[in-house]
């Protein structure tokens, strides 16, 4: 069977913006290709930026045309909390948070990305915090128990750093939507798509 993998990152406003789109892909041909979803670790350790005026700012003077362009909201509340200097808009904590739940439940895993990126960006709950996935695990029936003791695990965050290795070998930015066939890898999307135009350009790849 052929396989898509979408490299995403919860920093990420286009990927924000295209979370839908891909949670619908999934829904709809999840039968008829493999799925793997990859996070691409945008922003690790020393290249996470720092919260602060000019941060947020920066941010919120790109947020209009992405809000336009897909549809999503970036809220007062998200601008108002990376305004915080001891705020770190660091990929690894949530990529981990993505990591526990595709070892809990793989399927799950596109509904989760869409769900955290909704929290930060729209609601302004930080993803540096256990506080702010809770009411997700719950609401998607997940255990926070297990969430908790997987998330920031060694092995975890091992599993983390493996899969942006592999990310970063594959794609150069993000979102990115790929297609494996047999040995052949090909770019389908690089960047937000149209759902209407994947969903008919998927047709002709079953």
């Amino acid at each position: 069977m052929k396989k898509l993998i979408y490299v995403s990152d919860p920093q990420c406003g286009w990927c924000y913006g295209n979370g839908e789109n891909i949670l619908s892909i999934y829904k709809e041909f999840e039968n008829e290709f493999q799925f793997e979803f990859l996070s691409g670790g945008m922003w690790v350790g020393e290249n996470a930026p720092e919260g602060g005026e000019k941060t947020s700012n920066y941010i919120q003077s790109q947020a209009p045309r992405l809000m336009s362009f897909t549809g999503v909201d970036i809220s007062d509340a998200y601008f108002e909390m990376i305004k915080d200097p001891n705020y770190s808009l660091s990929s690894l904590e949530p990529c981990s948070a993505i990591m526990a739940v595709k070892q809990m439940a793989p399927e799950a895993v596109f509904q989760f990305s869409k769900e955290i990126q909704l929290a930060q960006f729209k609601f302004g709950k930080n993803l540096n915090e256990l506080e702010s996935y809770s009411p997700i695990l719950e609401k998607m029936e997940l255990s926070v128990s297990k969430f908790q003791a997987l998330w920031l695990s060694e092995e975890n965050l091992e599993l983390c750093m493996g899969e942006f290795d592999i990310a970063n070998k594959i794609v150069n930015g993000f979102p990115t939507l790929l297609l494996q066939d047999g040995e052949e890898l090909s770019v389908l999307a690089s960047g937000y798509f149209n759902l209407e135009e994947m969903t008919n350009l998927l047709k002709d790849k079953i």
